[in-house]
């Protein structure tokens, strides 16, 4: 007779932070295709697990945004462009509504306005290699 095979040991189902990657998917297709709740929670999720990612709080913020949680939202976005020196253009304008939704008008004309002005400047400096 023929011995009885020994069962393979199972592999444990994936738990954590290698799900992470399908939890950031799943939770930038809610955002796109309108499930702001959804996204939101997800978001709030991912950065729990990862609050050094900065996409993610930033993404929660816009989440929070668009779902009309202003104070919320401008919370988390200060909190994901703190320090840093120069946003682009999506993160200006996403900081710059976020202000005006909470009132904060004049603080994000000043911020649209450095933007510009750095931008008008970085295009009107010529480089080097054409002025020789």
């Amino acid at each position: 007779m023929k011995a009885l095979k020994e069962a393979a040991p199972r592999r444990k189902r994936a738990q954590g932070i290698e799900e992470i990657p399908v939890l950031a998917y799943l939770a930038s297709r809610y955002l796109k295709y309108g499930s702001l709740d959804n996204a939101r929670v997800l978001y709030t999720l991912l950065v729990s697990l990862k609050p050094r990612k900065l996409n993610y709080r930033a993404a929660l913020g816009y989440a929070c945004f668009k779902s009309g949680r202003a104070e919320e939202a401008l919370a988390h976005l200060e909190t994901a462009f703190k320090g840093r020196k120069e946003l682009s253009g999506w993160e200006t304008m996403l900081l710059g509504r976020t202000l005006k939704a909470n009132g904060m008008n004049d603080e994000s004309q000043a911020l649209v306005r450095r933007f510009l002005e750095a931008r008008f400047l970085e295009a009107r400096v010529p480089d080097k290699k054409e002025t020789t």
